[in-house]
């Protein structure tokens, strides 16, 4: 007995609505196979670097914000040392989007290691700022350098450092007791411009290759001896410690050198570009992943749009 038109017409009707079903199911799983891609964090607020604490009362940490006006933060200190403490001030954005927080740290024996970070109900809102409680009245130096250097394991580092009338400082990269490498090495202002371009080639250290060396015009003079090692530089967080003259005294400036494994396409000079570079990598390699799913999917789209077309 012949099929009825009617339901010739009714099955392909049944089959077009399953084929978009399909279709849905398709373009949702190619949208969670192509997550978005993440910015890199920036954080919102900033603690001035200038930063010059001394065991005394109303010392201030500044700094500024992009968040609202009104909004309150937690300023806070703190020190795992040998003299441990841990101070914090809630305090609100002003209109001009700076902040400032009073302290009294007469307690605390100068010399303490400190960083100082700007947090809120999410966790830290700033980057970490280090530095060393100064003897009260002590003169501010303008002697300091970059805190925070990010480097590739196995390239090279590149850390300036602002130097004083005496035309010469200390720096020491690593702590052997506490990371298993360090080298200090005395630093001169040859060229008389008031600052001098580390070199730092990871892929050197602890090698007989020369692992430090400074950008034309400037001297150095390696003067503690640098620690061997057997392998190469491992990936880590290394502290930085700037002496105005010798390593006899008290850092006037604190910070690290971030070495990230190998390939992690970052280094101290390029961070931000090089993050910048990755996101886009991650970009590409996502839709080429997902090009097939998509070209499916149009593919699929173009056959249930004939499909209906026929059954019209």
């Amino acid at each position: 007995m012949p099929r009825d038109r009617s339901d010739a017409g009714a099955a392909r009707g049944v089959l077009a609505h399953r084929g978009l079903a399909v279709l849905f199911a398709l373009v949702l799983a190619v949208g969670l196979l192509c997550p978005p891609v993440a910015a890199a964090e920036d954080y919102p607020a900033d603690i001035d670097e200038d930063l010059h604490l001394e065991a005394a009362g109303n010392q201030t940490v500044t700094g500024t914000s992009t968040l609202d006006a009104g909004t309150e933060v937690t300023v806070r200190i703190r020190s795992s040392g040998e003299n441990p403490f841990l101070m914090q001030r809630q305090v609100a954005i002003r209109e001009d989007g700076t902040f400032a927080a009073t302290f009294d740290l007469s307690s605390v024996p100068p010399g303490s290691e400190y960083t100082a970070v700007v947090v809120g109900d999410d966790g830290e809102l700033s980057e970490p700022v280090s530095g060393t409680i100064r003897e009260p009245g002590t003169e501010v130096s303008t002697v300091g350098m970059e805190t925070n250097v990010r480097v590739a394991a196995g390239e090279t580092a590149r850390l300036n450092v602002s130097m004083p009338a005496s035309g010469s400082v200390e720096l020491k990269i690593g702590d052997e007791n506490e990371v298993g490498y360090q080298v200090t090495v005395a630093l001169y202002d040859r060229d008389d411009d008031g600052e001098v371009g580390l070199l730092f080639d990871t892929a050197a250290a602890g090698t007989a290759e020369s692992t430090v060396s400074v950008t034309d015009g400037d001297g150095y003079e390696i003067v503690r001896p640098e620690t061997s090692l057997d392998s190469p530089l491992e990936a880590g967080d290394y502290p930085l410690r700037l002496y105005e003259n010798t390593d006899d005294g008290d850092p006037v400036t604190l910070g690290q050198l971030v070495v990230t494994d190998e390939g992690a396409g970052e280094s101290a000079e390029s961070a931000d570009s090089s993050e910048q570079e990755s996101e886009a990598d991650y970009t590409d390699r996502w839709w080429h992943e997902a090009a097939p799913g998509i070209a499916g999917a149009v593919a699929l789209i173009t056959g249930l749009l004939s499909l209906r077309f026929y059954q019209g």
